[in-house]
Protein backbone atom coordinates (compact mmCIF):
# COMPACT_ATOMS: atom_id res chain seq x y z
CA UNK A 1 0.00 0.00 0.00
CA UNK A 2 1.17 3.52 -0.76
CA UNK A 3 0.37 6.52 1.43
CA UNK A 4 -1.75 7.97 -1.36
CA UNK A 5 -3.93 4.82 -1.45
CA UNK A 6 -5.00 5.04 2.18
CA UNK A 7 -8.69 5.18 3.07
CA UNK A 8 -10.20 8.35 4.53
CA UNK A 9 -9.02 9.07 8.05
CA UNK A 10 -11.72 9.86 10.61
CA UNK A 11 -9.74 10.91 13.69
CA UNK A 12 -8.78 14.50 14.34
CA UNK A 13 -5.56 15.84 15.85
CA UNK A 14 -6.98 16.01 19.39
CA UNK A 15 -8.07 12.36 19.28
CA UNK A 16 -4.64 11.29 18.05
CA UNK A 17 -2.88 13.27 20.79
CA UNK A 18 -5.09 11.62 23.39
CA UNK A 19 -4.59 8.14 21.91
CA UNK A 20 -0.80 8.48 21.88
CA UNK A 21 -0.60 9.91 25.41
CA UNK A 22 -3.01 7.34 26.83
CA UNK A 23 -1.25 4.45 25.07
CA UNK A 24 2.12 5.57 26.40
CA UNK A 25 0.78 5.92 29.94
CA UNK A 26 -1.03 2.56 29.90
CA UNK A 27 2.10 0.73 28.73
CA UNK A 28 4.70 2.61 30.78
CA UNK A 29 6.24 4.16 27.68
CA UNK A 30 7.79 7.54 27.04
CA UNK A 31 7.49 10.00 24.16
CA UNK A 32 10.85 10.56 22.42
CA UNK A 33 12.33 13.69 24.06
CA UNK A 34 12.89 15.36 20.68
CA UNK A 35 9.35 14.78 19.44
CA UNK A 36 6.17 16.65 20.27
CA UNK A 37 2.82 14.86 20.49
CA UNK A 38 0.94 17.87 19.08
CA UNK A 39 3.03 18.15 15.93
CA UNK A 40 3.16 14.37 15.59
CA UNK A 41 -0.65 14.20 15.68
CA UNK A 42 -0.75 16.74 12.85
CA UNK A 43 1.56 14.49 10.81
CA UNK A 44 -0.69 11.49 11.49
CA UNK A 45 -3.80 13.34 10.31
CA UNK A 46 -2.00 14.61 7.19
CA UNK A 47 -0.71 11.12 6.38
CA UNK A 48 -4.11 9.53 7.16
CA UNK A 49 -2.39 7.17 9.61
CA UNK A 50 1.13 6.27 10.59
CA UNK A 51 3.41 8.79 8.88
CA UNK A 52 6.28 6.28 8.72
CA UNK A 53 4.86 3.00 7.45
CA UNK A 54 2.19 3.09 4.74
CA UNK A 55 0.65 -0.24 5.77
CA UNK A 56 0.02 0.98 9.31
CA UNK A 57 -3.23 2.90 9.31
CA UNK A 58 -3.34 4.21 12.87
CA UNK A 59 -1.12 5.79 15.51
CA UNK A 60 -0.29 4.32 17.81
CA UNK A 61 -0.40 1.35 15.47
CA UNK A 62 -1.15 -2.26 16.39
CA UNK A 63 2.48 -3.18 15.79
CA UNK A 64 3.97 -0.57 18.16
CA UNK A 65 4.29 -2.84 21.19
CA UNK A 66 5.96 -5.56 19.13
CA UNK A 67 8.40 -3.00 17.74
CA UNK A 68 9.13 -1.74 21.24
CA UNK A 69 9.64 -5.27 22.59
CA UNK A 70 12.24 -5.89 19.88
CA UNK A 71 14.04 -2.56 19.70
CA UNK A 72 12.98 -0.41 22.64
CA UNK A 73 11.23 2.02 20.26
CA UNK A 74 8.33 1.96 17.84
CA UNK A 75 9.15 2.08 14.15
CA UNK A 76 8.62 5.85 14.03
CA UNK A 77 10.84 6.47 17.06
CA UNK A 78 7.94 8.24 18.77
CA UNK A 79 7.26 5.83 21.63
CA UNK A 80 10.08 4.28 23.59
CA UNK A 81 11.04 2.50 26.77
CA UNK A 82 12.41 4.48 29.70
CA UNK A 83 15.90 3.13 28.99
CA UNK A 84 15.75 4.31 25.38
CA UNK A 85 14.34 7.64 26.52
CA UNK A 86 17.45 8.22 28.65
CA UNK A 87 19.69 7.39 25.69
CA UNK A 88 17.79 9.83 23.46
CA UNK A 89 17.68 12.54 26.15
CA UNK A 90 21.42 12.30 26.74
CA UNK A 91 22.02 12.66 23.01
CA UNK A 92 23.83 9.33 22.72
CA UNK A 93 21.50 8.41 19.84
CA UNK A 94 18.95 10.54 18.01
Amino acid sequence: MKFIDRPDFVKDRTEIEYSISTFAEQHGLMIHPKKDVNSWATKVVSAKGCPCVAERLDCPCDEALGDIDKAGVCRCLLLCTQDRYRIFAEGIVD
